[in-house]
């Protein structure tokens, strides 16, 4: 018994199978990921008489958590940029100098 459908199953499949390999490990998934697990976390809400739902995320805590890590992360780059300016002035000056000294020396 034949089945010339096999091989084009199975050679479809592994097309398939490299294609959702490539997209899980894009940031594109990742992207999406977050999206279904911001959504997980809401809870919806009765508004009241006007028939509506209110969107509330689940967890403030996590927000506030997710905030300070963030304001965490910004004192410590305005200390590494506060740190380059510093290096950059010093090297200023240093070019200034040898400027100085190379003009005094030619005259």
């Amino acid at each position: 018994m034949e089945f010339p459908w096999v091989l084009p199953a199975i050679v479809a499949g592994i097309a398939a199978a490299v294609a959702l390999k490539a997209f899980f490990r894009s940031p594109l998934a990742d992207a999406w990921a977050e999206r279904v697990r911001q959504n997980s976390r809401r809870r919806r809400h009765w508004k009241g008489l006007g028939g509506e739902w209110l969107d509330v995320p689940a967890e403030a805590g996590a927000d506030e958590q997710r905030v300070a890590e963030l304001e965490e992360r910004l004192t410590a780059l305005s200390g590494q940029v506060s740190e380059v300016a510093e290096r950059l002035d010093f090297a200023e000056r240093l070019l200034a100098e040898r400027r100085e000294h190379k003009l005094g020396a030619g005259r």
